[in-house]
């Protein structure tokens, strides 16, 4: 009877005994905000309107973000806060000065190099890949959702082809064709994948994304003034690296 109480006793004890050590397995989620950081070149991909310009060449881009990480479950996860954004590209087309009436000739003689400046504010949806990610070191991730683009202002030179002479630099003005709320501001559909990379099971990471961003409405470049009005279509892909807490 004795030797049976024991045998009860020691049973008990190791069932109890193995519940924490499963729980350290596999934990359940504990934070529900996190916090990251990343920087970014940028890909950018300009379509101009055939019409009034030659294809348009993409320039390199850069950009930062910083974002809050609402975390509902071990693989869902919504992200918001800012991406600042500098995208850039030349193209072949018109300059019509001030005073000079528009004459489209098709021939495009001068050289425009622009440089766009950009405040986003995204709300995305992450999903994890991975299974059991609470419990792995390396984990991959897909990220899908919507950002308001804010345009903060852009820059343009612009060379006569011919000669190669300075005709203008300065600042340019830029509008969205179909705009929301203003016409500085612009929708954009977002789509990326992610990799992370945790510290030996910490909640400190470094994470890896490509992110794919797609404008809704052709941005409307009028140059100096009234010197152009060709329409513009954006999309760029980003490769980020940053560092998560």
């Amino acid at each position: 009877m004795k030797l049976r109480l024991l045998f009860i006793l020691l049973l008990f004890a190791g069932n109890a005994s193995a519940d924490p050590l499963l729980r350290l397995r596999r934990p359940l989620p504990q934070k529900k905000i996190a916090f990251s950081t990343s920087g970014m070149g940028i890909v950018s991909f300009f379509t101009t309107d055939p019409r009034h310009s030659a294809p348009a060449i993409p320039r390199t881009g850069f950009g930062l973000n910083g974002r809050v990480e609402f975390i509902f479950s071990e693989q869902f996860r919504i992200f918001t806060g800012f991406d600042l954004l500098s995208q850039s590209c030349s193209f072949n087309t018109y300059y019509f000065a001030q005073g000079h009436s528009f004459f489209y000739d098709n021939n495009y003689n001068y050289l425009h190099s622009l440089r766009t400046f950009e405040l986003h504010w995204p709300v995305l949806f992450r999903v994890g890949l991975t299974r059991d990610e609470n419990d792995a070191n390396n984990s991959v991730y897909f990220l899908a959702g919507w950002a308001m683009k804010y345009q903060m202002g852009a820059r343009s030179t612009v060379l006569q082809i011919t000669s190669g002479q300075e005709v203008w630099s300065g600042k340019a003005q830029m509008d969205f064709e179909n705009w929301f709320l203003t016409p500085r501001i612009g929708n954009v559909l977002v789509g990326g994948l992610g990799f992370n990379k945790r510290f030996n099971h910490s909640e400190e990471s470094v994470f890896f994304e490509a992110v794919y961003r797609y404008g809704l409405s052709r941005s409307i470049y009028y140059g100096n003034g009234t010197s152009n009005e060709l329409l513009i279509r954006n999309a760029s892909l980003s490769l980020a690296v940053g560092f998560r807490i």
